[in-house]
């Protein structure tokens, strides 16, 4: 009896053990995932609890080239006591994350560079007119925004702010 448990012990254990190997490993977040709606429900939960949200419009960068850029239009919501915010964005043009991503900039006034403000992915069912919610994470601490950026980068996003990658801005008043 003693020798079955063991076995069955045993066997138990390679089975967990092996399992993340034969599983299929998880999908990326996009816009059609439950993640997608957290940050839609998180967005909306920053509007209504912090005192100190700011509401920007946002559209095409001058210059953005591409069939879409007429109709790209959304929002950012910022805090800048909680340090979050949210880009929700609709008719950015899908990108393939093997070739290209998308990242948010925050321009502060009197900072050198942009900080960065993380790297997402458009899949194609959202960038024929659907929407895009995306958290705003900023590598570093951010006083007084004046501008807020999406470029097209390389993947895994750039450390250096370009212009010429801009391809949707929203402007602080």
């Amino acid at each position: 009896v003693v020798a079955i448990a063991t076995t069955v012990t045993a066997a138990a254990a390679v089975a967990v053990a092996c399992w993340p190997l034969v599983s299929p490993p998880p999908k990326a977040a996009d816009p059609g995932t439950a993640a997608a709606v957290g940050f839609a429900r998180a967005r909306d939960e920053l509007l209504a609890e912090a005192d100190d949200v700011i509401q920007l419009q946002c559209g095409a960068a001058t210059g953005a080239a591409g069939p879409r850029s007429g109709r790209l239009r959304g929002d950012i919501v910022w805090s800048p006591s909680r340090q979050r915010g949210f880009l929700r964005i609709h008719g950015l043009p899908p990108n393939d994350p093997r070739e290209h991503q998308y990242q948010i900039w925050i321009v502060v006034g009197r900072r050198p560079a942009p900080v960065r403000g993380g790297v997402f992915d458009v899949p194609p069912a959202v960038g024929d007119g659907g929407e895009a919610v995306v958290p705003i994470l900023p590598q570093e601490f951010v006083q007084g925004p004046v501008m807020f950026a999406v470029t097209a980068e390389s993947p895994g996003g750039s450390s250096e702010f370009s212009a010429a990658r801009t391809q949707a801005v929203a402007r602080v008043d």
